[in-house]
């Protein structure tokens, strides 16, 4: 049996200049992640480069994407 999720996360909401410099932060981490995904279409890989650069990209999208969240979180808390 699944255990109930809690309402709220326990961590405090980012405070507004937190709150900016979480929407820069996410916006470079896509930016970044998409150029390096970019690079990988039709590029020969003679040096297995491939795999190491698609764990990059996918770690700054991530990244990126837990940005997101916590605005998300950010702004879900303020409308309670």
């Amino acid at each position: 049996m699944a255990l109930p999720l809690p309402r709220t996360v326990p961590i405090p909401p980012p405070n507004h200049d937190e709150a900016l410099a979480l929407a820069v932060a996410g916006s470079y981490l896509t930016r970044a992640g998409t150029q390096v995904a970019s690079r990988l279409l039709g590029c020969p890989d003679p040096d297995g480069e491939a795999i190491i650069l698609a764990d990059l990209s996918d770690n700054l999208l991530g990244s990126a994407a837990l940005c997101a969240g916590l605005l998300d979180l950010a702004a879900e808390q303020h409308r309670m």
